[in-house]
């Protein structure tokens, strides 16, 4: 698992860095879409920076010895990182997947009114609460308490069932699109584009679902 994780970490921390390069050199790439992946880039790199070289040292820590031997600082930073890491990825593949079904369902208001500021501010929202709530959480109920197993545990069940109803509804919407007559090509080529975006949604949350699972 050290090794494993020894190699992820400087891997996604490149990969990720690429992503902020490719989309942050090129304004065509500046869109709202784009910006909720940079938002979801910048989770994975706080997890290639901090989660992943904090798990590793604790987990080298448990090899020298017994559990109770290892220093309680480590185990509370990695415990801490591990799952503010967990809620700052599912909120953001929540926020993701809102974002494709606003594009889909609802193009006019999506264009007026979804921005690449109001996709941060909204990613920044939703971290600043999770940051709160746990931080709430562990300093009254201490740590691994049952209402942060509920609570972490909730966060990553609705993402997974927001992720396959939205998908579901596009997927409709898409095939309707294509056997319908009142439809131009270039309204059908549209919605076949965004149905491809909220397959790779589902993609990544699935990746990532599987990834926070061992």
């Amino acid at each position: 698992i050290c090794v494993v994780n020894g190699i992820l970490s400087p891997s996604i921390v490149v990969v990720n860095l690429m992503v902020f390069v490719a989309i942050l050199r090129k304004p065509r790439l500046r869109t709202a879409s784009n910006t909720s992946i940079l938002c979801l880039a910048t989770t994975d790199l706080i997890v290639g920076l901090l989660a992943q070289p904090a798990f590793v040292v604790f987990q080298a820590s448990k090899l020298r010895g017994n559990l109770n031997k290892v220093p309680c600082f480590e185990i509370l930073i990695a415990r801490f990182l591990e799952i503010f890491c967990i809620g700052y990825s599912f909120l953001t593949l929540n926020l993701m997947t809102v974002e494709r079904y606003l594009a889909v369902f609802h193009p006019f208001w999506y264009h007026e009114k979804v921005t690449s500021k109001a996709i941060i501010l909204s990613s920044f929202m939703c971290w600043t609460i999770w940051t709160a709530l746990f931080l709430g959480v562990r300093l009254t109920l201490g740590i691994n308490s049952h209402e942060e197993l509920i609570i972490t545990s909730g966060t990553v069940a609705a993402t997974l069932i927001l992720t396959s109803l939205v998908y579901y509804k596009i997927f409709k919407l898409a095939r309707s699109s294509v056997n319908a007559v009142d439809f131009s090509n270039a309204d059908i080529q549209k919605k076949l584009r965004e149905t491809k975006a909220a397959r790779t949604v589902v993609i990544v949350t699935g990746t990532v679902f599987l990834c926070c699972c061992p």
